[in-house]
């Protein structure tokens, strides 16, 4: 009211003890915008990822477009052979077509959804150029990630980026969102 600044901080703890998530399932867009640095970018972070993960984590590498398309045979450790080999295929993958973000988001959470909690990881514009989401959607896709507690997270990549579509998922279900290029 007088011109000055104010700023309030608020701790919210949870009752629930946390859980360590160790499975990993990771979605790359492949679509036509995912060129040059960006896909640069991509590969350079999967290979980083693979040397840092603890031994005890696996992962699931995915390449979405117009397809969903895995790339490692099921749930891989994040040093090994066989996440190398998925990530030489994702290498290999000539970026086309548009992405079905919602067809990829639905088959990523039945892949996550076990016993134990995962986090998708998804890298790539956030534009489902292919298959626009809606309100309900968005609050089955939502209520589906929640339910198998999967927390989702976004490294936006691409010469546009949907931050709103990513933001909103990240914020529901406990994940994050980056954009390291804007």
């Amino acid at each position: 009211s007088d011109g000055e600044e104010s700023h309030v901080a608020i701790a919210i703890k949870s009752q629930r003890t946390p859980k360590l998530i160790k499975r990993h399932v990771i979605l790359i867009d492949t679509s036509a915008s995912q060129i040059g640095r960006f896909r640069n970018d991509t590969l350079r972070v999967l290979r980083s990822l693979a040397k840092v993960l603890p031994k005890d984590h696996q992962v699931f590498l995915v390449a979405v477009d117009s397809i969903f398309e895995p790339l490692s045979e099921g749930f891989v450790a994040g040093g090994s052979a066989e996440f190398d080999a998925a990530i030489q295929q994702a290498s290999d993958r000539t970026p086309l077509g548009a992405t079905d973000l919602l067809e990829s988001l639905r088959k990523a959470v039945v892949l996550a959804d076990a016993d134990e909690p995962a986090s998708l990881l998804y890298m790539g514009d956030g534009i489902s150029a292919s298959n626009l989401l809606s309100l309900e959607d968005l609050t089955h896709i939502v209520s589906r990630m929640t339910d198998a507690e999967v927390s989702f997270h976004a490294m936006l990549l691409g010469p546009t980026v949907d931050t709103e579509l990513s933001g909103i998922l990240a914020n529901l279900t406990g994940g994050t969102m980056c954009c390291p290029n804007r």
